[in-house]
Order: C-alpha cells, then structure tokens, then sequence
C-alpha cells in the first residue's frame, strides 16, 4: 500500500434510500456479548483455514452485495467452535459439509457450531439440535450465506464521481481489517488460503480478480466472471474491481501475462501511466533471486481510492490519479507507484507479516526495490539521489512517530503505516545491504524468499534467516534499529585545529566515518566510534573542512557549523555519489553563488540535483536562457516556478503567459499561471483559468482558491455554480471546501446545510469531503450529525471524525 491520500471527490446527493437488510436472528445485538466472546476471530482462532470460495451478486443501484462464502478449514480442536470475521453482515444461514449449523452473530464476529447440526421437521416446522462430535484436523467445508450494504471494504462509485473515468465502478479494499465488512472469513495476516471468486455484475461491466480468469459468461442481464488463485495469501489481499473496463495487454513475461485495465475514458492515460510494467517484473525476478509468484499481474485504475495503490495479490488497484495523458510526460509520473506496489508481490504477498507491529516487512521492503529498479534504468546517479530522499523521508517519519520500528502499542492498525514503516524501513534495508555487502545481501534475500514464501514472518524470522545466509550476528543491528526509538544526532564543532563530533541518543553506538578535504581538494578519511552521550576529537589543518558519513549510508542527521561557498564547492567536488551531492548542499553557510551554480548545473546528471542548482541561481538573464535552450521539462518547470518571484519584469510575463497559453503540457501551463497570478493579482486571468479545463483540472480549481482570497463574492457564485451543474469531481470538491472557508453570509446556511447533507452520504469521497469542509466551516452545530460517525466502519472516516469533535470540544 502507498501514498495514503483522502481523495475527497464526489455528488453532493445524499443517499436517503433505507438498508433493504433488516435485521434478522443471528444479527448483531448491542450489548447482548458474553464477556467471554471474542472480539476477532483472531482472538480465538481453533482451525487452519485453508480456502475461501466467494460467489456474490454485486448490485450497483442498491450498492449490495448477496452471496455465499465458503471457507475450508482444519480445526485444530475436537469440537472446535469456528469464528469469523463478518462485520455488520446480513447472515442467513450457515452450513457444515452440507450440513445446517448452529451460528449466532455478536458484534463483529461469527460465531458457527460445527457440533451442533440442526434441523427442521417438514411437517411440524420444529426444529432439532442434534450434537456431532467432530475430530481435531477434520476439514470442514462452512458455507455461509449473507448479504450486506457495506460503507467500507467495498466501494461503489457512480459515474458522475468517477471523473476521469466515464463508467461507474466498484471496488474492494481489503487492508487493513476491512475484508470483513464484505466476506465472512478469517480476516487477520496470519492465516494463509488459497481463494477463488464468481462476482456477478451488470452485463456490460468486467471484473478483474485475483489469480487465473477460470471462465467468463453472460446469464440475461448478469456478467459472471470466475477467477481462482492457486497458491495461499491472507485474505485481506482478496480483491475485486468492476465496471466498463478494457483490458490492455502490457507484455507477457515466461508465460506471465502483465495486463492494465482501464475504465472507460481513460483508456490512453492507464496505458501511459502504466505501460513497461512487465519490465519491472522481469527484473524484480532476477533482482531478489525468486520468480514472480503468481498467475499474472493486472494493475487497475479505479476512482475515489483511498490511497495511491494496494497490492492485492496478482491485481494492484491503483487510484485513478495515478494515470495522466501523454502530453503531460515528464512532470508526472507513475514508475514509483508501479514499482511499489508489484515490489508488495513479493514482499506483502509472497510474504507477509503476521501482524501489524512489523508492518515494516511489508511496506520497507516496497520502499527498498524501487531504487533498483531505478538504478538499471536511470543509473547511479538517480539511484543515490532517491536514495538519500528515502533516508530523509525516514528520519521525517522517526521525527513524527518517536517509536521503535517494531511497535504494538498502537491503537488502529492504520497507525502504524507511516513513514517509519515505508521510508524508514527502506532506509534500515539500504544499511543493511551496505553492513552486508550487495552481493551477501541479495544472496540472504533470495534464500529468506524461499524458505518463507507462502508463509508469515516477522522480524526476528528475517534477521535469523539474513544471519544463517551472512553467516555474520545481525543482534546488535537488530536492537538499534527495530526496537529503538530514534537515531543518532552528531553534532560538530570546529575550534582550535580540533573537530568535534558529539552523539546524545540513547541506544546508539557505532562507527561513522569522517572525509576530511583540504584546500587543494585532497582528502582522507577518519573514523569516529560513538555512542549514546560521546564525544570524540580529531586534529584538522587550516583551510580544511570536513563532511560526516561520506557516501551517506548511515540514518542520521549532522548538525554542521556554517561554511563558506568555497567550502561547499570543494565538499560537493570530493563527494562520493549525487546523494552526498545534495546533502552539501543543506549545510547552514553561504550558498555557491550563480557562476558555480551554472557551471556545476552544466555537469551535473541527476535531474533532482539540477533542480536544487537552479534553486540557487538568481540571474534572471541565466534563467531566461535556460527556459528557452532546455528541451527536459522538468527543468524548465522548476524554472518557471522560480519566476514567480520576479516582479515587474516583461519578458518573466510575456514567458509565462506563453507557455499558459499555448503549451501542450498541461502540467507545465499550471505551473505558469500560478506564477503568472502571484505576479499580476490579475482577476480577468483567475476568470479565464476558471474556464480552463485540464486533465487533473488543477488549473480551474488553482483559479477558485485565488477568487476566494481576493473575490469571494465571485467565487462563492462560481462554487455553488460547479455544485449545482455537477461539474467534474474536482471541481466540485475544491468548491465545497472553498465554500467552508467563505462560510455562509449573514442570515444564510446554505452552505453549512450543504456540508452536513454531505456527511450524510455514503460515499467516502463525498463524506470525507464533507468533514472536512465542517471542519473548517467551524460551526460546533455539526457535532450533532458528526457524533453517530464515531463508530463508522471505515478507519479513516472513524479518524476524521474523531480529530473533528476533538476541535468542537469533544
């Protein structure tokens, strides 16, 4: 999973048709729990499962699902009492091998009595209990049969909400706990099953699924697809994705077909986001040393996701946004999420952690991969430098957790995917790889892959499998940096021909090396051993200076004193690759001044290093010529961000106007009338880029937030005009929210109406939106409408709300 982001698209038509599931008997009954009954089926877990067959009706006007789910377990028990995870699921009758059970419903587990077969006389309706021991390891087949209006593990998304697509979609989102909400099953990673799914859905709609399409067929006004995956995973990677989807063959690779399924309409920007996957896969097999594991893989795009991607396995839904239409290249780009989630088929998939505290296995091994990917492809260069941004956004995430990598105090499982889990595990993996060596490390990897595929791990299974293959102690590695909070903190002194290197974190020791540079640009390198509190000199000459960690392997942050330009660019010549590069860069001190600047720009490769050298150049003149002799886009993007701040200077405007006219590249005319606005405050422009449709539509809703600062009246005319003819979803979310913070005149709540009709609904993009424009609107009025949403099903919904209230008093 990746790049969690609320996307708070949607109608702003509340959905006052009543649940046609009513309650029957076995349904939950608040505060009827045995204080003995257990809260999950992981709580008490008495059998192996070992399949789940699903075959469901999905019905988009009701936004239902109906079906039965069929899990083949093992118990573990002689009578075993079976629990599943069915949470606010319609059960309507449960069966064993055939045979109708005992079941009751408490809260969000099912509970089912294998041993206690009933029956009822066909003459006298009654009905009989009749006890059937059942042995321990007998495979049992429970087939249950519900029905549910989910408001979260299932996602129904109308048409007019789907912007870009033209189609209504459905979809699954299973991680973390929320397959439950639509199949009754064991819903926790620590039980692995094959799977197997019949999804029937209106005629013209296809379905994308886990594993191998079985057979596909038309029975009147249904479409019925069947898909089976045969080898075990947890269940929350059980997935589906319906709509008018076309399939779109990426490449097959020994025998592996890699597809894209793209909704109606944006068929083209699916293929270019998309498109070389089965690339990736041939190098990620070769990479970590085990074949991809699966049937295929199919990426889909899919609206109103909730994060940038899922790895279910042997489908990755992806959000819709994601995809964007070739003109547009190179400012936007979907590689990293592509190699993110299909990194997952194996770390998440073929592995994957038994429980949520070591989430890291997951999430820092798909944080890791891609920079390979992005080595072979773009070279050392760009792999340093992405290297180096993963470490920065590690020591972001410590800063913001302050906890240990392993961690199972937390409240929701959501908790713990942050950038400790994602970037911060990358970062440990890069150090490790670099304790090992690249050769030994991937070596243990393949190894690790193989002995656990299939299977759960944790922490310790993966240092004990990376120790046996380095044959080297991995414990003291270990300790520091999955089950200590933070990292070390030098700070460097320069005083009296000494260089002093203090480290105060508790819990860390080691050895860091320090490259020492001389004026005429020799160097030598010292090493310095440090611990929790140290403190340790070394003799440096005048004139020399000084970079700790050369090569930027360790996760640490330097506190350096100011240096000179001069200091700076010799650092920046004496560096080891593009991530030290960019870490010269940020030490407090004189910058390197336009003519270094240029010429450094003129060498440099890394495209990122380039940008941060325009940064800091400030001749116009330079600028100007870079903008109209550079054909990489991204650069002259950078550059024409930068003009922004050039006032009263015609050829910055005649530039900018330019490119926010006529340029194909939509991204790129963005960045010009944002610039072009901050420097003119011109209202007619703000009018025209209102009517400026683009393919995110960033330009129109760019437009509306700067009418609200300087125009309200207009804006607020503009906003409810985007409500009222239900303009693209965009559109219309950026209106809501501008909306919020114009709020509503004196003696009118139309707008705070709008807003708490909105919370009303049951489409996430739609209620997320409207929370938040609460939020801001600041009224404590909406605490009555936000109140019953404490207890919603979906985390997300139930967290917003919950910081919301919290900002009412609450």
């Amino acid at each position: 999973m990746f790049g969690i982001s609320l996307l708070l698209a949607g109608s702003l038509l509340v959905d006052a048709q009543p649940s046609r599931f009513a309650q029957k008997d076995g349904d939950p009954t608040p505060g009827s729990k045995p204080a003995n009954f257990p809260k999950t089926a992981r709580d008490r877990h008495e059998y192996d499962l070992l399949d789940i067959r699903w075959d469901i009706t999905v019905d988009p006007a009701q936004e239902s699902i109906s079906g039965v789910a069929t899990n083949t377990v093992k118990t573990l028990l002689k009578n075993a009492q079976l629990y599943f995870d069915a949470a606010r699921l319609s059960i309507g009758s449960v069966k064993v091998n055939g045979e109708t059970v005992s079941y009751k419903v408490l809260g969000d587990v099912l509970e089912v009595l294998p041993h206690l077969v009933t029956k009822v006389d066909a003459k006298t309706k009654k009905t009989s209990t009749t006890v059937k021991n059942r042995a321990a390891g007998e495979t049992l087949k429970v087939e249950i049969r519900y029905s549910t209006r989910p408001d979260a593990g299932v996602y129904f998304v109308a048409e007019a909400n789907a912007y870009p697509a033209q189609t209504a979609v459905v979809f699954t989102q299973g991680e973390m706990e929320d397959t439950r909400y639509w199949l009754p099953t064991y819903d926790s990673p620590n039980d692995k099953a094959t799977s197997e799914g019949i999804i029937r859905v209106p005629s013209n709609w296809s379905v994308l699924s886990n594993g191998a399409l079985i057979a596909k067929k038309q029975e009147g006004t249904q479409a019925i697809w069947h898909w089976k995956i045969s080898k075990p995973h947890a269940t929350y990677l059980i997935s589906f994705v319906g709509g008018d989807y076309k399939q779109l063959v990426d490449g097959t690779w020994e025998g592996i077909e890699v597809t894209n399924w793209a909704p109606k309409g944006v068929e083209p920007w699916v293929e270019n986001a998309f498109g070389g996957t089965h690339k990736i896969v041939e190098f990620f097999s070769g990479l970590v040393g085990v074949k991809y594991p699966w049937e295929k893989y199919a990426q889909s795009a899919v609206p109103e996701f909730m994060f940038g991607g899922m790895e279910n396995v042997s489908c990755t839904t992806n959000t819709i946004t994601a995809t964007f239409p070739k003109e547009v290249n190179p400012l936007q780009s979907a590689t990293g999420l592509v190699a993110h989630e299909l990194a997952h088929q194996w770390f998440g998939d073929l592995i994957t952690t038994s429980e949520w505290a070591h989430i890291w296995v997951n999430e820092g091994w798909a944080s890791f991969l891609p920079a390979f990917w992005t080595r072979k492809d773009q070279g050392d260069d760009e792999f340093h430098l992405e290297r180096v941004g993963i470490y920065d956004g590690g020591l972001g995430g410590m800063d913001g957790a302050n906890r240990p990598m392993v961690f199972k105090n937390y409240g929701d499982p959501i908790e713990m995917f942050d950038g400790n889990a994602y970037p911060g595990g990358a970062t440990r993996m890069f150090m490790l790889m670099n304790t090992l060596g690249e050769e030994a490390f991937w070596k243990a990897t393949k190894e690790y892959l193989q002995e656990w595929g299939y299977k759960n791990t944790d922490t310790e299974i993966f240092f004990k499998a990376f120790e046996k293959s380095s044959g080297k102690s991995l414990d003291a590695f270990r300790k520091q940096w999955f089950y200590t909070a933070g990292y070390p903190k030098f700070q460097v002194t320069k005083s009296n021909k000494k260089l002093t290197i203090a480290q105060k974190t508790e819990g860390f020791s080691g050895e860091v090396s320090v490259k020492i540079v001389g004026a005429n640009g020799a160097s030598r390198t010292e090493k310095v051993t440090y611990g929790p509190n140290s403190s340790q000199s070394l003799d440096i000459a005048d004139g020399e200076t000084f970079f700790v960690d050369p090569g930027s392997w360790l996760m640490c942050r330097v506190n350096y004193p100011t240096i000179t330009s001069e200091e700076r660019l010799r650092l920046w010549k004496a560096a080891e690759n593009s991530g030290d590069r960019e870490r010269v860069l940020g030490i407090p001190g004189q910058p390197i001044g336009d003519k270094v600047a240029t010429e450094l720009l003129a060498r440099e490769p890394a495209i990122g290093l380039k940008i941060a050298l325009i940064e800091q150049i400030e001749n116009l003149e330079t600028l100007m010529a870079m903008v109209d002799g550079n054909t990489d886009l991204r650069l002259v993007n950078s550059i024409l961000g930068k003009f922004g701040r050039f006032k009263n200077e015609e050829r910055v405007l005649t530039k900018l106007k330019q490119v926010f006219e006529s340029h194909p590249n939509e991204a790129l005319k963005r960045t010009a009338f944002n610039s072009l606005l901050s420097l003119t405050n011109d209202e007619k422009l703000a009018q025209q880029g209102w009517k400026t449709p683009t393919y995110d539509m960033g330009i129109r809703t760019d437009a509306l937030g700067w009418l609200t600062r300087k125009n309200a009246k207009l804006a607020r005319s503009l906003a409810w005009e985007a409500i009222r003819a239900k303009a693209p979803a965009p559109v219309r979310k950026a209106a809501m929210i501008q909306l919020a913070v114009m709020k509503d005149e004196k003696g009118d709540r139309s707008v705070y109406e709008m807003l708490e009709q909105g919370a009303r609904n049951r489409s996430y993009g739609i209620l997320s939106t409207a929370i938040t424009g609460l939020s801001i609107y600041g009224d404590p009025a909406a605490v009555k409408v936000l109140r019953p949403l404490k207890n919603h099903s979906l985390h997300f919904i139930r967290n917003q709300v919950k910081g919301v209230l919290a900002q009412f008093g609450e």
